[in-house]
């Protein structure tokens, strides 16, 4: 993921943390090394400024969202470094790299993924990120390091049986109802029309004893537009009993196919409904929905083994960490979400390095 480090947002960490800018033998002082690999204070330093400098561009954000993060960000950025370096210690155990086709193919994809068809497009987007193509293409290496070892040593190990995604079906049975739905259309008698209110409850009962003996809502709603006292004809659609206003929910859920409503009171004046058809809730069936229970049990199969394997890590290696005090108690950081290792304008606030679980195309 690219980040874009501002220099004033660098001093600022800097300064945050209680370290002079120019002190170089101070931030680049190792502060965790796990097994062969390490960190200095500068990699955190950096990297905490970027994901800072992120939460600051995000327009999405509430202040209190953005407080809340930028309170829990030292700790996130050093649980994420710390489970980077466990996975490139093992990624070195194992003997895993990356080549330079890997690159150039998962480069072309998120290029095609994100719109950008030529180099020099890519190389204005780097620049605008303050990032150099090397830079780029070693995070790039470094990301697909960590895919091969998760996927190797975790997502390889995870498979659900048809049997199993038919337990979870039957014992979940209400996530997969789908609830009735009722097609309707309706026409209001315009509030801000010439009439008063009083002439505007009479056209409307008017209105539903014709639509009740038989005449057709197009032809009275055309005929009541041209007098400027409805819009025409609405049609609601299929719409379930969340979808519409919930003023009239309960006068159409009263009625039958084909049956007219009394006038309701609503947003922009007197509402009459027609109801067109009915379809009865109703239970998804097993195969309809099976790949979506795959896409959830390997999700939570996924998060479990990641865990566990990640702890299963930490156990095993060595570790020495002399972490700023803002970010101590790291390792037992709330989780973060998932996201797309390669995404390429940093849509996701948190920078975690976790890899990805399954898709729901796997």
């Amino acid at each position: 993921m690219l980040r874009k480090i501002a220099l004033s947002s660098l001093l600022l960490s800097m300064l945050v943390a209680g370290l002079p800018a120019t002190a170089g033998e101070v931030v680049n002082q190792v502060i965790l090394r796990v097994n062969d690999r390490i960190t200095t204070l500068y990699d955190y330093l950096e990297r905490r400024a970027g994901l800072r400098e992120e939460l600051l561009r995000n327009p999405q954000l509430s202040p209190e969202d953005r407080d809340r993060m930028f309170a829990e960000l030292p700790k996130r950025v050093m649980r994420d470094i710390f489970q980077e370096l466990l996975l490139q210690s093992r990624a070195d155990q194992l003997e895993l790299f990356v080549t330079e086709q890997e690159i150039d193919e998962e480069i072309q994809s998120m290029m095609e993924r994100n719109k950008i068809t030529t180099k020099e497009e890519l190389n204005e987007a780097l620049q605008s990120f303050g990032m150099d193509m090397p830079k780029f293409r070693k995070q790039f290496e470094v990301e697909i390091r960590l895919q091969k070892v998760v996927g190797q040593e975790v997502r390889s190990q995870i498979s659900v049986e048809e049997d199993e995604l038919r337990r979870v079906y039957r014992a979940n049975i209400a996530d997969f109802a789908v609830a009735e739905k009722r097609d309707a259309r309706e026409l209001i008698i315009l509030e801000d029309s010439a009439l008063s209110a009083e002439e505007q409850r009479e056209l409307a009962a008017a209105t539903v004893g014709r639509l009740r003996a038989g005449e057709s809502l197009e032809t009275i709603a055309a005929e009541l537009s041209a007098a400027e006292t409805s819009s025409g004809v609405v049609n609601l659609g299929w719409v379930t009993d969340t979808d519409i206003d919930p003023a009239l929910k309960d006068p159409l859920w009263q009625l039958k196919a084909g049956e007219v409503s009394e006038p309701i009171e609503g947003r922009g004046g007197l509402h009459i409904l027609q109801l067109v058809g009915i379809q009865e809730a109703t239970e998804l069936p097993f195969n309809e929905v099976k790949n979506r229970i795959r896409y959830r049990e390997q999700n939570r199969l996924f998060a479990e083994k990641f865990e566990n394997y990640l702890r299963e890590l930490a156990e095993e290696a060595y570790i020495v960490d002399h972490v700023p005090p803002d970010a101590a108690g790291y390792r037992d950081a709330v989780a973060a979400p998932k996201r797309d290792p390669f995404t390429i304008l940093g849509e996701d606030v948190d920078g975690s390095l976790v890899p990805q679980p399954p898709t729901e195309d796997s």
